[in-house]
């Protein structure tokens, strides 16, 4: 049985990491501030996400 081949994926996510000051510096915000820091530091992992479209 031949299965028919599927099509390239139009697009892929590419994850930049997050650089050894710019960590630290969140987690010991996330410390100082009794984790009230936490939603910054999720959103600045999430913004580290890039989209790659292939035409």
């Amino acid at each position: 049985m031949v299965m028919p081949q599927q099509p390239a994926p139009r697009k892929a996510v590419q994850r930049r990491k997050m650089g050894f000051l710019l960590h630290g510096f969140h987690l010991t915000m996330c410390f100082c501030t009794v984790g009230l820091w936490t939603p910054v530091y999720l959103s600045g992992l999430r913004k580290r996400k890039t989209v790659i479209r292939y035409r």
